[in-house]
């Protein structure tokens, strides 16, 4: 299925504006800079497009843009797949940022998206307080061998070391990333 929108040159802006509008009646919305800048009306829109990412968003500060730019951003690349920074952009950042969220919001609406969850939204806003570091695969396999990765204890000499290669090609050794992206391949 194709979705095709048409909107003759000129009138781009003026009909992002028709369209935030409609979509976020309790906000004004008349010029995107100035109107957007503060990432509360962008909040109401995702809120719009996709119920249950910012139900409050109305007790969202407006005196701090920056922190409700991020958290429109960061909603809108995981439940929309928009990868845009806006914090810190003019109204031209805005202007294309809206124009993929439009996109976007046709796309899932065809063709579905990742679940809105209260955990997934958690997750989300978290996520940029708190980066955890996934653990490198030395730390892995020395939490699965349990060998202290810390000391190093001194080999005898003429005893044989065990390589990183003779770990990961032996039979009994079976190791399962925690990275997200591999989450259950094994090496």
């Amino acid at each position: 299925m194709c979705v095709r929108t048409t909107i003759p040159i000129g009138e781009k802006e003026e009909y992002l504006v028709k369209w935030v509008g409609d979509k976020v009646p309790s906000r004004r919305v008349s010029v995107l800079g100035r109107d957007l800048a503060d990432g509360v009306t962008l909040c109401g829109l995702l809120e719009a497009l996709v119920p249950g990412t910012c139900p409050r968003h109305d007790l969202l500060p407006p005196d701090q843009p920056e922190a409700n730019l991020r958290i429109a951003s960061r909603l809108a690349n995981d439940f929309l797949g928009v990868t845009q920074d806006i914090s810190g952009g003019g109204s031209g950042v805005l202007y294309y940022f809206l124009r993929r969220v439009r996109y976007a919001a046709l796309k899932r609406k065809v063709l579905g998206g990742p679940p809105v969850t209260p955990e997934a939204v958690a997750q989300t806003l978290g996520s940029h307080q708190v980066r955890q570091e996934a653990p490198s695969l030395s730390t892995v396999l020395a939490q699965k061998m349990g060998i202290d990765c810390w000391r190093r204890r001194r080999q005898p000499r003429g005893s044989r070391r065990t390589s990183m290669s003779d770990i990961l090609h032996s039979s009994q050794t079976t190791i399962t990333t925690t990275n997200p992206l591999q989450v259950g391949a094994h090496y």
